[in-house]
């Protein structure tokens, strides 16, 4: 490895790695107000990748990413989980969960019969459009109550995970995959965005 892939990996590790630090401490102190059914949703894919990592290239080397891609959401959703009070899903909410779960249902049977390269790169596609799918009612939250997010998490999350595009050997899609999901991470703040700008929250409540 030489230095400059191994500073990309680190910028990256740390931007991801403190985004979800830092996250899990504002929902810890009562200072953003997540969706439960995003964080639920995340917490089951997560799981899923977790628990058929050793049938995938590279296994051993991604196990700590994926033990941290698990330990966020479920800490996340078990935070939230203590704070809603019983409050439930909207019907909009309802729909992106409803299609995480068809998309997910899909990814477990193929995942399990898989025997070629392209139907792998058809269980990455559904894994990613799942994640948009799973994302939905965060966006939502984000699009009509700017007030209970903060951008700066999603920022730096979108960024270490666009990183990887200088990392990648060739512009195939599969390989595009991951710095597809660092622009939606990005694409979610934007609502966050417009809300302090707009309010002109200060600087230190966009974090």
């Amino acid at each position: 490895m030489n230095q400059t892939v191994f500073l990309i990996n680190t910028i990256s590790f740390v931007l991801i790695f403190g985004s979800g630090v830092l996250y899990v401490q504002r929902v810890y102190k009562e200072k953003i107000e997540p969706s439960l059914s995003t964080w639920t949703l995340l917490s089951l894919i997560s799981l899923l990748m977790l628990v058929s990592y050793e049938s995938s290239e590279g296994a051993d080397e991604n196990l700590p990413i994926l033990l941290f891609d698990f330990a966020e959401p479920v800490i996340v959703t078990l935070l939230i989980y203590q704070k809603i009070n019983g409050k439930k899903a909207s019907p909009q909410e309802k729909v992106f969960i409803g299609v995480t779960l068809v998309l997910l249902v899909v990814w477990a049977v193929l995942n399990y019969i898989v025997k070629s390269s392209q139907l792998l790169n058809i269980v990455l596609y559904l894994t990613v459009v799942a994640e948009i799918s799973a994302l939905g009612p965060q966006f939502l939250t984000h699009w009509q109550y700017g007030y209970k997010d903060r951008p700066v998490p999603w920022i730096m999350s979108g960024l270490g995970y666009c990183l990887s595009l200088f990392l990648i050997p060739e512009l195939t899609l599969p390989n595009l995959m991951v710095p597809l999901l660092g622009l939606i991470y990005l694409l979610m703040s934007v609502p966050l965005l417009r809300y302090v700008i707009k309010n002109k929250i200060p600087f230190k409540k966009w974090i």
